[in-house]
């Protein structure tokens, strides 16, 4: 099965997703302080000093750079100490410092998130998050069931001095507003999101994202469609004004219970568009119809989000879905 990893555009927020009320969180929200290993490593002064910093932050670093697979801490020190005296990277650290001073924007989005999953699961523990700087050498967002680490510029949007090597269609959704939704959420869904490792099919992966996209929807019911799926608003709506015909492309050449990994990805992974159905339809965009079946199987049947994000039965979810692609709508 394709590898679900959640990868890891803030054009228009015309298009919101289910339009539901906004659970009451007041008293389940907790408040959540960033631990700032960006401003700790690179205000080490000396290599002590950053021998020292790199020693107190180990759980962090061991998630973000494999620290306990290295044969010595100096390899991670040398590195880091070899960034702290480049002079361009220096240079970029100083921007990125102007840009996010101040995280209680970020502090508040994730406390707001982890409430809303505390309202669907009670015991849920937040984990510790924390901001990194790598200068793009290394992963954007790393996370476990207690440390969430998140290299923050690859958030730093178009503005920055230097940029992410990504392909536009990708790097349009680094920015600022996608990072709460699309990356640490999605991210969280992975945990309570079950799968028949039986089912290898194209309507399998649809389902599996679907749920996940559709567990995003209900931390945040005003969240618009842009920022749940990194489409324009213009690629929002015309997904809907032609989602009828996207549906009869699948069903007419029977892709629904294909297991042929490259046609999966075709609909499901990374691309600029899809080509193969229009060059105006997004790439991913199966993952959009997947979500659209699962929410017409949440409003037809009495189920509540636990219990939906653990049925691992794709093909139950899309036979008592009542799925009326005719009705699909924002």
């Amino acid at each position: 099965m394709i590898n679900r990893g959640i990868p890891a555009l803030f054009l228009l927020f015309i298009t919101f997703s289910c339009g539901e009320s906004d659970p009451d969180i007041s008293g389940l929200k907790r408040a959540v302080e960033i631990k700032r290993l960006d401003k700790e490593i690179y205000s080490s002064s000396t290599i002590e000093e950053l021998e020292k910093n790199i020693a107190s932050n180990r759980q962090e670093l061991d998630l973000f750079f494999g620290l306990s697979n290295l044969p010595h801490d100096s390899i991670l020190v040398r590195m880091l100490w070899n960034r702290i005296q480049n002079t361009s990277i220096d240079s970029f650290y100083n921007d990125y410092l102007q840009k996010f001073e101040d995280l209680t924007w970020l502090e508040e989005e994730v406390s707001d998130l982890f409430g809303h999953i505390r309202y669907y699961y009670p015991d849920f523990q937040d984990p510790k998050v924390s901001a990194i700087f790598s200068a793009y050498l290394d992963r954007d967002i790393v996370m476990s069931k207690n440390e969430i680490v998140v290299s923050l510029e690859f958030f730093y949007g178009p503005d920055a001095k230097y940029r992410p090597r990504l392909p536009e269609y990708m790097a349009r959704r680094y920015r600022v507003p996608y990072l709460v939704p699309m990356f640490i959420g999605l991210g969280l869904s992975q945990g309570y999101n079950e799968v028949s490792s039986s089912d290898q099919s194209l309507l399998a992966e649809m389902i599996y994202y679907g749920k996940s996209h559709f567990f995003v929807s209900k931390m945040d019911p005003d969240l618009p469609d842009t920022l749940n799926f990194g489409f324009s608003g213009e690629e929002v709506n015309l997904v809907q004004e032609e989602f009828e015909d996207i549906w009869s492309y699948f069903v007419e050449r029977d892709l629904l219970f294909t297991n042929n990994f490259s046609e999966i990805n075709r609909y499901v992974g990374e691309r600029p568009n899809v080509l193969e159905i229009s060059p105006d339809c997004p790439g991913r965009i199966g993952r959009y119809i997947g979500y659209q079946i699962v929410r017409s199987y949440f409003e037809n049947n009495s189920v509540e989000l636990p219990a939906l994000m653990a049925e691992p039965d794709a093909q139950k979810i899309f036979r008592e879905s009542g799925f009326n692609p005719s009705k699909v709508s924002s």
